[in-house]
């Protein structure tokens, strides 16, 4: 009998594309193995090609469908916010609101004078609307109820030297209505945080 393949080299010659005949001819099970191992493969390679295919074929029907399809667009300002902004949120009614600490300086300005600190900005208009707010919202966090009220929570301490309209914040619960009668924040006395942060 002639001399007997090792796997080693079996799996080098399939490495290296030779031919190992006599290994194939000796041993059944690795013919059948590779065999299998070959087809599997070419399988696998057969659906990554398709994939590939498919996948470039939709990027190019999709580039193709935009470019005929969308005008390219660009930013611009269309509008102030009217105080700087830390916190924004779009509402339920497609408005946006701004929210800013305790400042000594806003753009806006309440109706009785003051600096506004929360302003709400209609984006089909362009129309912006100065809000009061009671109490110092630096830092608060903020969520939307199932009703879709706007709710902030916490904030900071009252900086009475340059707003004393403006309440501590540091426990504060403020609400803000889809309501476009009145629009501003509302808080509720005795309605506080469980502790202050």
């Amino acid at each position: 009998m002639g001399e007997r393949a090792s796997v080693h080299e079996v799996a080098s010659a399939r490495l290296l594309k030779k031919p190992v005949i006599s290994a194939f001819i000796r041993h059944p099970f690795a013919h059948y193995f590779f065999h299998k191992h070959l087809i599997k493969s070419s399988i696998h390679k057969f659906f990554i090609m398709l994939f590939n295919l498919f996948c470039t074929t939709a990027a190019l029907l999709l580039s193709t469908v935009a470019s005929q399809h969308v005008t390219p667009g660009r930013f611009e300002p269309a509008g102030h916010s009217g105080v700087p902004v830390m916190h924004a949120a779009l509402l339920p009614n497609g408005h946006v609101v701004f929210l800013d600490k305790l400042e000594n300086y806003t753009e806006a300005r309440l109706q009785n004078g003051r600096y506004a600190y929360s302003t709400v900005y209609n984006p089909l208009n362009l129309e912006l609307k100065p809000q009061a707010i009671p109490s110092n919202a630096f830092c608060c966090g903020g969520a939307f109820l199932v009703d879709g009220t706007l709710m902030t929570m916490g904030g900071n301490g009252p900086l009475t030297w340059l707003d004393d309209s403006i309440a501590d914040g540091f426990d504060a619960l403020r609400y803000l209505y889809d309501n476009e009668e009145s629009g501003d924040w509302v808080e509720y006395v005795g309605v506080k945080m469980s502790s202050r942060r």
